[in-house]
């Protein structure tokens, strides 16, 4: 038995390590929060309780490394998240379906249209038969919208609202394995007055070659060199994020730019004007 336990441990470690993200007390904004009771089993992993749609409570795996919420067949039917698929508790990596669940609420915490695949998990299957009932894994979809503290020794997990909106990484992904080649990009609803390009072997952002004057980038300081890291906390990694994220934003309304300029970090207040 300890050897079964030995190599299902080991199993877990390779296929799915969990990462978990640390901050601090003083580091967190004065926001309301939610303190929520974990567990710390035996295989090192975190579990805790959810419930999707109103229903539940679900027991989950946290793993803020993980780009996806995973939920087991047999929890996404009793959650309405799919219908017409026969109930099976079969371990496989292959997806029964990519989905969206209505609502995932953890303690006061409730956050609205988080993707998740539909899968029965082999690790978390087989970690159900050692730990007990699990019904998938709850990843950086959800926990990206919240700062967090872990407390080890109390039992609980803290969650502040913030204000990051998660990218669809999923459908970038995918586009990427399947070597898609053709981009729609969104046309921003209002004026901004700055060029934008990737060099390549940047990781982080979009760099902002041409400010032109008058615009609202000018007035808000924005400069030429600037590294443009998030839009109204949107990720702004690629030429395509960025257009998405400026078209999210209304004109007449002041919008937060996060940028790095050399090694310091920014923050500026944009307020687009109307037009394209």
């Amino acid at each position: 038995m300890r050897r079964g336990f030995l190599t299902a441990m080991f199993i877990a470690a390779v296929l799915y390590p969990i990462s978990v993200q640390h901050a601090t007390a003083q580091s967190l904004p004065v926001a309301h929060s939610s303190r929520v009771p974990l567990e710390v089993l035996e295989s090192g992993h975190i579990a805790l309780s959810a419930t999707l749609n109103g229903k539940g409570p679900f027991r989950f795996i946290l793993d803020t490394g993980s780009p996806i919420t995973f939920v087991d067949v047999d929890t996404a039917l009793a959650a309405g998240l799919i219908k017409g698929i026969k109930p099976t508790t079969t371990p496989s990596l292959l997806p029964v379906s990519m989905t969206s669940a209505g609502t995932i609420k953890v303690g006061s915490e409730e956050v609205s249209n988080v993707a998740v695949m539909v899968l029965n998990h082999p690790v978390i299957s087989l970690l159900s038969q050692i730990e007990g009932p699990l019904h998938g894994i709850l990843g950086f979809s959800f926990w990206a919208r919240f700062n967090l503290i872990l407390d080890y020794a109390d039992g609980t997990i803290t969650l502040s609202p913030g204000h990051f909106h998660p990218p669809d990484v999923v459908s970038r992904l995918m586009s990427r394995l399947f070597g898609s080649t053709t981009v729609k990009h969104l046309v921003p609803a209002a004026q901004w007055g700055a060029s934008v390009t990737k060099p390549v072997g940047q990781k982080r952002g979009v760099t902002v070659t041409s400010v032109y004057a008058g615009t609202p980038a000018a007035e808000a300081g924005l400069q030429p060199g600037d590294v443009l890291l998030s839009v109204d906390g949107r990720w702004t990694d690629t030429l395509d994020d960025c257009w998405n994220a400026l078209s999210m934003e209304k004109p007449g309304k002041p919008v937060e730019v996060t940028i790095l300029r050399g090694a310091k970090r920014m923050h500026i207040m944009v307020t687009p004007a109307p037009g394209i």
